[in-house]
């Protein structure tokens, strides 16, 4: 019976040694697996930092692009207003002289399209001017920065 005993504590004590041997290589293995996941965590992190700074300088170039595309906006508003007074001066004056005119439809037509002609050009000059004169102001501005 001794033997017996013998023997079984010989049995437990290598399945203890054979499972403590598994566990170690276990360990290990999983000792390499998480290193391996904390090298690939540290790499897309790299990456997300690196994908976060393009974004905001995509950000930074479409703000950018926004405000020039805002300026051009406020322009052309300038320009439309410009072209509705021309029209509303052309209307007053077409209705003046249709008023005024007592002579053949003929001639009075002439002398309104002569007189859209003229104010259609001092219009246009006026604005030619204030363009320059704009533009005169914006790269002052910009030589001062």
């Amino acid at each position: 019976m001794q033997t017996a005993i013998i023997i079984g504590i010989i049995v437990v004590a290598l399945a203890i040694a054979a499972v403590a041997f598994m566990l170690v290589q276990f360990f290990r293995n999983l000792s390499q697996l998480i290193k391996q996941t904390d090298e690939t965590i540290q790499h897309l992190q790299l990456n997300v930092d690196q994908i976060v700074a393009r974004l905001d300088v995509s950000l930074e170039d479409l703000n950018v692009i926004s405000k020039d595309l805002t300026t051009k906006m406020d322009k052309l508003d300038s320009t439309f207003t410009a072209v509705d007074s021309i029209g509303q001066g052309v209307t007053t004056l077409s209705n003046h002289v249709q008023e005024k005119v007592s002579r053949p439809p003929h001639w009075a037509d002439k002398v309104l399209e002569w007189l859209t002609a003229g104010f259609t050009v001092y219009n246009g000059f006026e604005k030619m001017r204030s363009s320059s004169e704009t533009k005169a102001i914006e790269v002052r501005q910009r030589a001062r920065f």
